[in-house]
């Protein structure tokens, strides 16, 4: 699976909704593109919390490569395709920092 680490954070992971699943073993080269940014829509609540829902998702390009062989010279396929990304959440303040909890 292909999924950007946007949190260097040792022990996060799934920080980012840009994934692309594959079933290649060997694979090289994975370059994602933003085609779209999404169109999120703010709601704010009396409590102080803002829930984000996305009103029109965002479009992202994934280009790699993959190959079955082990040894060189390898054979390798080019892979292109088009994920839609969703963002959703709560934005809430702990101690005046804002804090993001995702859906």
């Amino acid at each position: 699976m292909f999924t950007p680490d946007t949190d260097p954070t040792p022990g996060t992971i799934d920080t980012c909704p840009m994934r692309h699943s594959h079933r290649h073993t060997i694979t090289d080269n994975p370059r994602w593109t933003v085609l779209q940014y999404p169109q999120v829509r703010f709601d704010p609540a009396p409590d102080g919390t803002v829930t984000v829902s996305t009103t029109t998702p965002s479009k992202a390009a994934i280009h790699y490569r993959w190959t079955q062989y082990l040894t060189e010279p390898r054979q390798w396929y080019d892979v292109d395709a088009v994920e839609e990304l969703t963002v959703g959440g709560r934005v809430t303040a702990e101690q005046g920092t804002p804090a993001w909890a995702a859906d």
